[in-house]
């Protein structure tokens, strides 16, 4: 991947609107209150990598909404010879998942597995394993993506809450820092810029 561009991007809150992980859960909670527990337990005795590990298995029949702005950019993307990453938090099945209903639309996948929860560095460690030093763009949704946007070559945002409006002007403060394009996606497609 040394040779082409390089776009890397989250899923949760930033290709699909929420955090597939907790949403699941939640979902499950409410169906079946007993389940909730389960996630707690698990959540308390292991940790929560281990809970995204469990849940992704209930991820198969979960709708969920996609972020047409940014899908379009992506293919756009791809077709002049970028190559795509998706780097979540979200087990990598859900990761999987995701990518199969895009038709593969990702070349690789950074995601947590049952030991390791891949958000902020442990994120960041994992997107360098996969693409060395190459550079490139980053496109995220939330604080656990500052050690990724502060490495990246060029810095993507989504902004998906109205709450967000100090993380956008941090962002903005880096990507000026460090002269980097700053590129701002929104889900409700208001004007950020």
């Amino acid at each position: 991947m040394e040779n082409s561009k390089v776009i890397v991007v989250d899923l949760d809150g930033t290709l699909i609107k929420f955090d597939s992980s907790f949403a699941i859960a939640l979902k499950l909670a409410r169906q079946n209150p007993l389940l909730g527990l389960r996630f707690l337990w698990i959540y308390l005795s292991a940790g929560e990598a281990k809970v995204k590990q469990f849940v992704a298995q209930f991820f198969e029949d979960f709708d969920y909404e996609t972020n047409v702005q940014l899908v379009n950019f992506l293919r756009k993307q791809r077709k002049n010879g970028a190559k795509l990453i998706m780097a979540t938090g979200a087990n990598l099945k859900v990761a999987q998942k995701v990518n199969k209903d895009f038709t593969g639309l990702f070349d690789g996948i950074v995601a947590s597995d049952m030991n390791v929860n891949c958000i902020g560095i442990n994120k960041l460690t994992r997107i360098r394993e996969l693409i060395g030093n190459s550079e490139f763009l980053y496109i995220g949704d939330y604080w656990h993506d500052l050690p990724i946007w502060n490495e990246a070559t060029e810095i993507g945002i989504v902004i998906n809450k109205k709450d967000r409006a100090q993380l956008l002007d941090l962002v903005r403060k880096i990507a000026d820092r460090e002269n980097k394009k700053l590129l701002i996606f929104s889900w409700d497609y208001a004007e950020f810029a």
